[in-house]
């Protein structure tokens, strides 16, 4: 049987890998691949560079067709203003989008993948959920309206994780609705400060919907 797979040229695979190395994107198969800066001397996670290009490679793919993107993620956590700021790209991408998870999606990471349409975690892809961090300094003005927007990012974090956990086998065995939801999640990050969950357990609770098995 002869092979299904696009053969390219020395030129043109050069070129594709060149843009997978230096933009992340792979066009000729519309896949997105999202990690820290190679410029980051540490594992920064989503932040502004992250954001603005996979952003603009998003919107690239978009302008070309509404087929289905890949998006390969590896990154531990990062800036809540950049993470929305991508997982609203998402949301209102006209192509649907599937996500594939490797190693760990913390914090911001972990409430990015909530964007895809379809959430595949790797087999051995941990995710953990926690509230965000609040620095404070300023006048006291200052710090109370950083508290009172650092609680409203908690509020949209449970929100978004309740939404898509709804008729997980965890949350329908229990009738559980959104807001139910939402304080059940509230109430076990707020005990045991970062909740870590296997793939299997975020399957399980609704964080992700399949592990990888070769056939995804």
């Amino acid at each position: 049987m002869k092979s299904t797979k696009k053969q390219f040229s020395p030129i043109e695979f050069g070129e594709m890998l060149h843009h997978v190395q230096n933009y992340g994107i792979n066009w000729t198969n519309r896949e997105i691949y999202l990690h820290s800066h190679y410029s980051s001397t540490e594992e920064e996670g989503i932040e502004y560079r992250m954001a603005t290009q996979f952003i603009k490679n998003l919107h690239l793919l978009n302008s070309i067709n509404d087929k289905k993107i890949t998006v390969h993620l590896q990154t531990p956590g990062g800036d809540w203003n950049h993470g929305i700021a991508m997982f609203d790209a998402v949301v209102f991408s006209k192509s649907p989008i599937s996500m594939i998870a490797y190693g760990e999606i913390n914090s911001m990471s972990g409430i990015f993948f909530q964007s895809a349409k379809e959430r595949i975690m790797m087999p051995n892809c941990s995710l953990m959920i926690h509230k965000g961090f609040l620095a404070l300094e300023g006048n006291t003005n200052a710090i109370h309206s950083n508290a009172m927007f650092s609680r409203r990012t908690d509020l949209s974090m449970l929100k978004i994780f309740a939404e898509k956990a709804v008729g997980s086998p965890f949350f329908k065995e229990k009738k559980m609705n959104v807001k139910q939801i939402e304080s059940y999640i509230d109430k076990k990050i707020s005990r045991v400060g970062d909740w870590n969950l296997t793939s299997e357990e975020s399957v399980y609770y609704g964080f992700a919907d399949k592990i990888f098995d070769g056939k995804n």
